[in-house]
């Protein structure tokens, strides 16, 4: 009898040897909940619901590319050049933004038209921001469910503009069943004519306009930033689509965050992820 309850016990402090080493270790050792984790039944479960199985595209700069991917002609044949900041060996697929938003929320890829030291206004490989707007759909002839711009950290500061400077009436122009555009000298047009060229293109897309992260290469990083968020909001109101103020919602340009002076490493990927995935929530499930 003596034997038996020794056994038992044994079994006892294994089991309890158990839960501690699943369920209370990784909270002493201050391991935070991904939203990746349980997501069906947390506070995004109506967000999975709406964003599962959308195709998504982006046109970005070298904050988006990786390889095999921002360069892959099997998905665009005009991403065939493109240059590659981001490759394996520096981070994986899943810790970028995008991909990670991808896995999240079961969500496909269409396009990710994202080029190295491309902006609105200033080419990569003889092609502007603003030129590739309508190259977002993939070789299957599949559109996007929703789009994102994550361009503007290229563009020169004293070339931004503003809204009040642009005039409408030559900026864009309708043609019968088509629309003409004048060349764009400020980023502020620039955006402008890439924002309804997706319109046009792609009229069933959700378009978010993710706003710029600051730069800590100088002083005025975030100030140049500013500048241009600030166009980014102007234009949201007047295509009435949503942005994404990452500045606002606590993004700083540190160590902990950045690979360089602005590229981010895989803790800044996961809070662009993180405030994205809560706009998006706000957008959908909070109207």
């Amino acid at each position: 009898m003596i034997k038996q309850k020794k056994i038992n016990f044994n079994k006892s402090i294994c089991l309890l040897l158990f839960c501690f080493l699943f369920f209370i270790s990784p909270l002493s050792l201050g391991c935070s909940k991904k939203y990746d984790e349980n997501l069906e039944s947390s506070k995004y479960s109506k967000l999975l619901e709406i964003l599962k199985g959308k195709k998504i595209s982006i046109l970005g700069d070298s904050i988006s590319t990786y390889e095999n991917f921002s360069n892959n002609t099997e998905y665009n044949s005009s991403l065939k050049d493109n240059t590659i900041v981001f490759y394996k060996n520096q981070i994986s697929i899943d810790d970028t933004w995008w991909k990670g938003l991808i896995n999240d929320f079961s969500m496909e890829l269409c396009v990710n038209n994202s080029q190295g030291s491309m902006g609105m206004l200033v080419e990569a490989d003889s092609i502007k921001g603003y030129e590739r707007a309508e190259l977002l759909a993939n070789n299957k002839g599949d559109s996007p469910d929703l789009i994102f711009v994550f361009l503007g950290a290229n563009d020169l500061i004293y070339n931004v503009g503003n809204i009040e400077q642009i005039n409408w009436e030559t900026l864009i122009t309708k043609n019968n069943n088509s629309y003409n555009y004048s060349t764009p000298k400020t980023f502020a047009e620039a955006y402008s004519i890439a924002i309804h060229k997706m319109q046009q293109k792609y009229p069933d897309a959700d378009i978010i306009l993710m706003e710029q992260i600051p730069k800590v290469e100088y002083a005025g990083g975030i100030s140049e930033a500013m500048v241009k968020n600030a166009v980014i909001k102007e234009l949201g109101l007047v295509f009435n689509l949503t942005t994404v103020d990452f500045i606002a919602n606590g993004y700083k340009a540190n160590n902990t965050n950045l690979i360089d002076y602005i590229h981010p490493n895989v803790n800044g990927m996961n809070i662009i992820k993180n405030i994205l995935i809560e706009t998006l929530d706000q957008k959908y499930n909070r109207k």
